[in-house]
């Protein structure tokens, strides 16, 4: 074999090369395009579920704050004022305490 055979030998092997390379690039870039588009999806799906999970919750919070907290605290204050006002109003008719 002359020097020449060697050569187109050496040069069809690279093209072989090269074109098994390029496959190989296309389909691992179809399969990470796959796994995008997949992951996407999910991330979406999951994005959706924690929103709705975050507005019951915000539900919930808004409505055990009214009851528990709120409501308790505004009858205390009421109370409050009203035994002061009582208190105030007692105290104007004792004489030696102005």
């Amino acid at each position: 074999m002359t020097l020449a055979n060697w050569r187109d030998i050496a040069m069809l092997v690279l093209v072989i090369e090269a074109l098994l390379g390029a496959i190989l690039i296309l389909i691992l870039t179809l399969l990470l395009a796959s796994i995008v588009r997949r992951t996407n999806f999910a991330l979406r799906n999951l994005l959706r579920q924690g929103q709705v999970h975050v507005a019951r919750l915000a539900k919930q919070t808004e409505e055990a704050s009214r009851e528990q907290i709120v409501s308790p605290v505004v009858r205390i204050h009421a109370t409050h004022a009203g035994a002061r006002a009582f208190l105030q109003a007692l105290a104007r008719g004792i004489p030696f305490l102005h």
